[in-house]
């Protein structure tokens, strides 16, 4: 019994310093990215082993040091200011990451994937709805682009059932679109992406309305909802549907997912998330304080501005399909909340646009005093959440003429 013991306790004390060890080591790899301070350090101090197999325990240890590099990285990408990210990434980083991704088959690699996404997403939105990725030329003339686009077809090739997506697959869709905001891409790859975007909006849709059925059984039997999760279908969904209105910009693409797809009409149906509460809807979310759902809404607002945009008929669609439920100045509180979010447009022109809205609701009959107050919710709300392009927001609200109700 007494040996038992001492088993037990050495196995304790053995896995104990394994903790402390690694917690050693993690220290340790945070202070020397903290004094690198400089993507390409850090990238250059990343290992990617082409090995998914069979790791003993120092390949493991690696491993996990690599993957919080990689973790740090991205937290460090995320919050620098865009004045400093636009000087450090250049062709040579891009290079870097080319280097490492390789394939995209270990966990190492697919992580620095997550990072040429971030860096791709963060592009897109430094520039103006007409402008291509910031970032665009880097990742042409490093190569990272063609790179990401060869992993895209091998994924395309190596697919059995259109579909399903693998994790790569998605997170490569994803990648590609961003980087070419603007930019007409090959067809084989349009129907690619513009399958996976509308198999994947159903699939948000359908989850939505699960959660609704969930939130009313739940509510009938005071349990708790499950928060979280939803909020990351939300964040999910909102960059999923930013990803289709930067391939929508170019009109060849457009064209596509309205004629051939009709994405549009998967979108619209979104819509409801936000409706106001006085309308009773029964596919309502409250979102008010949501910050992913603040964004998701922003997002469709901004996709479906682009998929309309200059397409009369697709305008008309989208029209009728809310004419009848939807009073102007109760959407137009909607599309105020999400422009007057986030931190994607610089604050003198964020007062421009308010100005606009302002004087459009003044001209609806009996809405001075709603105007007045939703004018104020700007103020409110403007920093609560970085919304995606409040000038795409602004163009659907052009687009819909709702003050000609």
């Amino acid at each position: 019994m007494s040996e038992k013991k001492e088993e037990i306790t050495t196995d304790s004390a053995n896995k104990c310093s394994k903790v402390t060890e690694s917690a050693k080591g993690n220290a340790i790899v945070k202070k020397q990215l903290s004094e690198q301070q400089n993507i390409m350090n850090i990238v250059k101090s990343i290992s990617t082993s082409t090995q998914i197999e069979n790791l003993d325990d120092s390949q493991s240890e690696t491993e996990n040091e690599n993957l919080l590099k990689v973790k740090l990285l991205y937290n460090h990408i995320d919050h620098i200011k865009k004045d400093k990210l636009v000087i450090e990434i250049n062709n040579n980083i891009c290079s870097e990451l080319l280097q490492h991704i390789v394939e995209g088959k270990t966990k190492v690699q697919q992580e620095l994937l997550q990072v040429v996404l971030l860096i791709a997403i963060r592009g897109a939105d430094m520039t103006e709805r007409l402008e291509m990725n910031k970032f665009y030329e880097s990742f042409h003339k490093s190569g990272l682009l063609r790179k990401i686009e060869e992993i895209l077809l091998h994924q395309i090739e190596l697919q059995s059932n259109d579909d399903l997506f693998s994790q790569l697959q998605q997170l490569i869709i994803l990648i590609y679109s961003f980087m070419n905001k603007c930019n007409e891409i090959d067809l084989e790859i349009l129907e690619k992406c513009g399958m996976y975007f509308k198999i994947k909006i159903v699939e948000l849709n359908q989850k939505l309305n699960q959660y609704l059925v969930q939130k009313v059984m739940n509510e009938n039997e005071q349990k708790e909802i499950d928060i979280v999760n939803v909020q990351r279908m939300m964040k999910e969904g909102a960059q999923l549907i930013k990803a289709i209105s930067a391939l929508t910009i170019d009109s060849q693409n457009q064209q596509y997912f309205n004629s051939e797809l009709e994405l549009h009409k998967d979108i619209v149906n979104l819509i409801h998330i936000c409706c106001p509460k006085e309308l009773n809807c029964l596919q309502r979310i409250n979102i008010n304080e949501s910050e992913a759902g603040l964004e998701l809404v922003g997002n469709i607002f901004g996709a479906l501005g682009d998929l309309s945009w200059c397409e009369k008929q697709i305008q008309k669609f989208l029209l009728d399909e809310h004419k009848k439920t939807i009073k102007a100045f109760q959407f137009i509180n909607v599309l105020i909340e999400a422009i007057g979010t986030g931190s994607g447009s610089e604050e003198e022109e964020n007062k421009i646009i308010r100005s606009d809205i302002y004087e459009d609701i003044e001209e609806q009959e009996g809405s001075e005093e709603v105007a007045t107050h939703l004018f104020h919710n700007i103020e409110l709300k403007k920093d609560k959440v970085q919304s995606y392009s409040r000038s795409a927001i602004y163009e659907i609200f052009n687009c819909f003429q709702y003050r000609t109700y």
